[in-house]
């Protein structure tokens, strides 16, 4: 029989946690495995959300190195819950690209923007 690897145990933890505790709605299950696996890995959780959401690397990384937003990264993400970086802020305040644009390769199954449903 092959060795599970740590994130496949992770992930069975997370989603049996989930289900013991009656939590059984995606998101929970969602935000508990992407909370587990990236304590696994050792790394920043928002990394998770953001591959998970399909979320350029340069904003994800500019997010989890910031910490916080500006003015402008939060009037380019209009209220999606995406904060893009600087820059893709930049192009999107000035209408050269629009936010929906950026998110590729996304595993969430909802449509972008989801508003939190």
């Amino acid at each position: 029989m092959k060795k599970k690897s740590k994130e496949h145990r992770a992930l069975y933890d997370a989603v049996m946690q989930c289900y013991y505790h009656g939590d059984v709605h995606p998101y929970n299950i969602i935000e508990e495995v992407i909370t587990t696996l990236g304590e696994a890995e050792g790394l920043n959780q928002w990394v998770y959300y953001g591959r998970y959401y399909g979320f350029p690397k340069c904003c994800i990384d500019a997010f989890c190195k910031i910490g916080k937003t500006s003015k402008a990264r939060t009037k380019a993400s209009d209220g999606s819950g995406f904060i893009p970086c600087a820059k893709h802020a930049a192009q999107i305040n000035s209408e050269k690209i629009k936010l929906t644009s950026l998110i590729k390769n996304r595993v969430c199954k909802s449509k972008f923007p989801d508003n939190g449903n």
